[in-house]
């Protein structure tokens, strides 16, 4: 009923904020609970149970239904843990991770690059399409697949594809994001 928060990038979201992984650790521990709480128990006929759980006149610690007793009772309300909202990542965040994707493809493609053999002048060529086009290009793509699937999976409402302006340049329309 509810989805990990790390799931999203197929598995890989923990790396994106901390936020995901205290929610699905909460998640998880959530998920225990009902489980020991409400399906991990034993029928109340067995001979070991009866024995186990004769002094027992209350149904705390029944299983789900009046048939079965808890394996592992929970003892105090106390241990209900607290199931969190889903986090919502924010566009700095957001900014913060797509700055390090960038600088990982830029070390992925000197080291291809040098595993290739292309250094010296013969590495130069290489060297400047990726500054011109390539690292833009790649950038583009992983910023509008990571924003598609943090809104995918109800961890962003906002849409942040286009990047954001963060500078005034003059003569144009565009203006600094407000703080």
């Amino acid at each position: 009923e509810y989805p990990l928060a790390c799931g999203v990038l197929g598995g890989f979201g923990g790396f994106l904020s901390e936020k995901l992984r205290a929610h699905d650790y909460q998640l998880g521990r959530y998920n225990c609970y009902n489980f020991l709480k409400n399906h991990f128990g034993l029928p109340k006929k067995y001979s070991v149970v009866k024995s186990g759980y004769r002094d027992l006149t209350t149904g705390v610690y029944e299983c789900g239904d009046s048939e079965h007793w808890q394996i592992i009772p929970l003892i105090s309300e106390i241990t209900i843990p607290k199931l969190l909202d889903p986090p919502d990542i924010n566009r700095d965040e957001f900014e913060y991770f797509i700055a390090q994707c960038h600088k990982r493809t830029d070390v992925i493609f000197t080291a291809t690059r040098r595993e290739l053999g292309f250094s010296g002048l013969a590495g130069i060529l290489p060297k400047l399409y990726w500054w011109a086009m390539g690292s833009s290009k790649v950038k583009k793509i992983i910023r509008k697949k990571l924003a598609e699937a943090l809104m995918n999976h109800g961890l962003s409402t906002e849409d942040y594809s286009i990047p954001e302006a963060r500078f005034t340049v003059p003569g144009s329309r565009i203006k600094r994001r407000p703080k």
